[in-house]
């Protein structure tokens, strides 16, 4: 198991991130963290005191050319989870798929129970939360769900439900929920094993809805960034997502790991037609007349039968 998906902040930590999360320079401090996270440069006129605060706050260490910022492991877990809340206030605080397909239209969630497996923080559950019955995020990383009440403090809304758990091994009852949704998690997971979960816990004509990376899409773009800058880490990245993505296909397994299991150091991206093979084996019929190609995505939704 990944140790970081245990680690957690302490009170102490925990308050001091909620202080410097809702302080007055906040929104200059999400914006510093994310940059690093993104490999961004920062404004040319960075205030000291924000760059200062991220290293008292233990995100980020070193300063200066001789030693450059960088995330320490907290830092790159809370960064990550600024980075979503960024993105989604960037969307105008929609969901994922929201916008992009009629089935992750709000009003059709009207009255049921959803479930989003890795859910991060819960930005997409604080979208759905007004339209839906119930909505409840599962999140194995515990930083991401310490920071789920400050981030909803900081939009003043309602804290969401997010717990504990696995997408291969969901905490809760079989046949609970009406709508499963999935946004790109399923890749780091034992994916066949999270698609039979993902099944049991949907009630018969539910709905798994999953937005995704698919093969020769994910791989045309990393061929176009790798031509424009072939850097050697992306070249490493590329080929361990290959060498993957294949063996788990047709092996049932990755071949290459960085050491620890459950992480989203390893992302497979399964080729469609095969994700399509996967899903009808635990009992979900694939609505091909609503899957589709958008952009860089695949969004697929299955139906129980």
């Amino acid at each position: 198991m990944n140790p970081t998906l245990n680690l957690t902040m302490t009170p102490a930590q925990l308050e001091a991130t909620r202080q410097a999360l809702l302080g007055p320079f906040s929104d200059a401090l999400i914006d510093h963290v994310v940059r690093i996270n993104l490999y961004q440069p920062q404004p040319p006129h960075l205030d000291a005191s924000v760059a200062a605060l991220a290293r008292q706050l233990g995100w980020v260490s070193g300063e200066g050319a001789a030693a450059p910022l960088g995330l320490s492991t907290l830092g790159q877990l809370v960064s990550t989870s600024l980075r979503e809340y960024t993105f989604w206030v960037q969307r105008q605080r929609t969901a994922h798929g929201e916008g992009r397909h009629p089935a992750f239209a709000n009003a059709a969630y009207a009255g049921l129970d959803v479930l989003e497996v890795g859910s991060g923080w819960g930005c997409n559950l604080v979208s759905l939360q007004p339209h839906a019955r119930r909505v409840l995020g599962v999140e194995p990383t515990a930083v991401y769900r310490q920071l789920t009440p400050i981030l909803c403090e900081r939009e003043g809304v309602p804290t969401v439900a997010v717990v504990d758990g696995l997408g291969e091994a969901l905490p809760l009852a079989d046949a609970s929920f009406d709508v499963v949704i999935c946004y790109s998690s399923h890749q780091y997971m034992d994916t066949r094993a999270a698609f039979a979960d993902m099944a049991r816990v949907l009630r018969r004509g539910g709905q798994l809805q999953l937005v995704c990376g698919v093969f020769d899409q994910v791989m045309g773009t990393l061929w176009s960034q790798i031509k424009a800058h072939p850097r050697p880490s992306l070249l490493k990245h590329a080929t361990e997502v290959v060498v993957n993505t294949l063996s788990y296909q047709h092996l049932g397994r990755r071949l290459l790991r960085r050491g620890w299991q459950g992480t989203t150091d390893a992302p497979i991206y399964a080729q469609q037609s095969h994700q399509a093979k996967w899903l009808e084996a635990v009992g979900l019929s694939v609505r091909h007349d609503l899957t589709l190609r958008d952009g860089s995505d695949c969004i697929m939704v299955a139906q129980k039968r």
